[in-house]
């Protein structure tokens, strides 16, 4: 991501699937959106941590909470990861890791 003037300019990979830009525009969204001050002038562990919450908000604005509990999700693992997947266009992995993120703050609660 660059910032010139004020303008917000995200470089996303076109060799990557469209499912994998889908999720890599999402984590630079969360920069563009929540993000504060000079990236270059931070200390390693606040980049570190903005990098994760970066993460974790590309999880939640690809499949939304909201969208996962109105949906019958399978069992069996792979098959509710396979369903994640295909419904919301993100790849097999980021949908496997979304629905442990939602399980288990389901658990937590």
């Amino acid at each position: 991501m660059l910032d010139i003037g004020g303008v917000h300019i995200v470089g996303i990979n076109n060799r990557l699937s469209y499912q994998q830009q889908r999720s890599d525009l999402a984590h630079e969204l969360w920069h563009i959106l929540l993000e504060g001050g000079d990236n270059e002038l931070m200390p390693p562990h606040w980049k570190q941590y903005q990098e994760s919450k970066a993460g974790y908000f590309s999880y939640h604005f690809c499949v939304p909470t909201f969208m996962l509990r109105q949906m019958n999700l399978p069992a069996d693992e792979e098959a509710a990861a396979r369903l994640v997947s295909d419904t919301f266009k993100v790849t097999f992995d980021f949908a496997k890791k979304r629905l442990r993120i939602y399980f288990n703050k389901l658990n937590y609660r």
